[in-house]
């Protein structure tokens, strides 16, 4: 992907076939979309950040700043991500792991986080990275891993609003690790200050019949508070699963009580999760319905949704028909049953092997899926291929979960999506196919080895927000 910005049209996935073109208007479509009707396709606008950028995050704060999390370097952009500049503090922060980004919605408080040796360094703003608060002890726990942050609401009523008559910060801050075979979660009361509360474990669920004493282990993705308080945290499978080479589905910890109690529930079972395979994502919408998305079985990607604070789980339904593997799925979620998720996908529908063992020859996309009726018995979708025919990966992407080709987890774990207040979908990504070599009819999987830090804005279509209608470009 070519370092200077540019806007890419949305790529409407047609009946099963990808009709895609680059051009200065929408594709034209003669059949039916497997999608919702909409008075325009979804178009975006995609920018480097100029910055290496691996698993990723951003937020976007009330006045449409946004935030990128560039491995140590925290990234700016106040004109809708076509000037990016590094607003780090000035002085030398440690060599670490594991970026994380967080913007709290309700206060605009910016959260930077990184992990080093068994504990993690958290910065905070509160002037849009004028200056920064320190925290370098904000781990809450001795031992973690793959940390990710996230605020909620206190639930009203609950022990820790209670408590807490008098809040040092309105929102709680979780710090939610991997252990070896279970997860944490450190909590904030003074908006990041300490953690002085760390939560108990919850283990993976191991349905019967499991062969491996531990399938999911602590390996969680990321931490999502709904808006009445409760909390959730997913993890990439339990172990029972319904086809030889596939794990159980995937595993969703609720708590009830912000995080101090937690309870395990499946989902899917009956299609599983591939035995190579990178973090769900859930989202929660206005009203609290949580969603789920996640690989299945079959490499392709499946939503699930739960109306009583992830007890039980509707069937899963398949997002991305028409195309063939995925990984790393990003998922928000709006008013009810309005959802978008962002993933990497490779448009051959015959290529279902799982990530790390494609073809050399295997083109990948990231590709966004909206559905407005998602909590209808039979959804629709509408698919968009975000990155065209430029792929960002030739050949492996390593989910770190098995003997992947070398050099090819250059991407690292994940992918962000977040929206803004206009329900506007912002995608954090890296593009590791950034040479005219890498983006040749020839190319090899050896030529798609970078890691470059890209933003793939919204630009129309509609908004997660029924009431919002439809978007307005946020650029000009």
């Amino acid at each position: 992907m070519p370092n200077s910005m540019r806007n890419l049209l949305a790529v409407l996935l047609v009946a099963a076939a990808l009709a895609g073109c680059m051009s200065s208007t929408p594709p034209a479509t003669d059949g039916p979309a497997t999608g919702n009707d909409s008075a325009a396709l979804p178009t975006f606008f995609v920018n480097s950040v100029g910055e290496q950028g691996p698993e990723p995050t951003l937020g976007v704060t009330s006045d449409g700043a946004i935030f990128f999390q560039a491995l140590e370097k925290t990234m700016k952009s106040i004109d809708g991500g076509r000037t990016w500049s590094n607003v780090n503090p000035a002085y030398a922060l440690p060599t670490t792991l594991d970026p994380f980004l967080w913007v709290d919605p309700t206060t605009d408080r910016v959260f930077s986080d990184q992990l080093y040796v068994a504990c993690s360094y958290l910065l905070y703003t509160d002037d849009g990275g004028a200056t920064w608060v320190p925290n370098p002890l904000a781990c809450g726990s001795p031992v973690n891993d793959h940390q990710k942050i996230a605020t909620g609401s206190y639930v009203a009523g609950g022990p820790l609003d209670l408590a807490t008559p008098v809040k040092p910060y309105p929102n709680l801050v979780y710090y939610a690790i991997n252990g070896i075979a279970d997860s944490r979660v450190g909590i904030s009361l003074d908006g990041g200050q300490t953690f002085p509360i760390v939560s108990e474990s919850f283990p993976a669920v191991q349905l019967p019949g499991g062969d491996s004493p531990d399938c999911g282990g602590g390996l969680h993705g990321n931490i999502v508070a709904g808006p009445d308080g409760t909390v959730y945290v997913p993890s990439r499978s339990s172990c029972a699963g319904p086809d030889e080479g596939t794990l159980g589905g995937p595993v969703v910890a609720r708590s009830l009580d912000n995080g101090l109690t937690w309870t395990n529930t499946v989902v899917a079972a009956d299609i599983g999760t591939p035995d190579h395979d990178k973090n769900p994502d859930l989202a929660v919408d206005t009203e609290n319905t949580v969603y789920i998305t996640f690989p299945g079985g079959d490499n392709r990607l499946y939503l699930a949704h739960s109306v009583d604070h992830g007890a039980t789980w509707s069937q899963a339904v398949l997002v991305s028909d028409g195309l063939g593997t995925v990984t790393m799925p990003a998922l928000a979620a709006g008013s009810p049953g309005r959802v978008a998720m962002a993933y990497y996908g490779v448009a051959d529908p015959n290529e279902r092997a799982v990530p790390d063992f494609v073809n050399e020859t295997a083109r990948w996309s990231l590709f966004v899926t909206y559905s407005l009726d998602a909590l209808s018995d039979t959804p629709t979708f509408t698919t968009i291929q975000v990155t065209g025919d430029d792929p960002i990966q030739v050949g492996g992407i390593s989910t770190n979960s098995g003997d992947a080709p070398a050099g090819s987890r250059n991407l690292l774990d994940f992918i962000d999506l977040q929206i803004d207040a206009e329900g506007r979908v912002f995608v954090a990504f890296a593009d590791g196919c950034t040479s005219d070599v890498c983006r040749g009819p020839d190319a090899k999987p050896e030529d798609s080895r970078d890691a470059l830090g890209i933003v793939a804005i919204g630009q129309s279509g509609p908004s997660l927000f029924a009431d919002k209608g439809e978007l307005a470009p946020l650029l000009a």
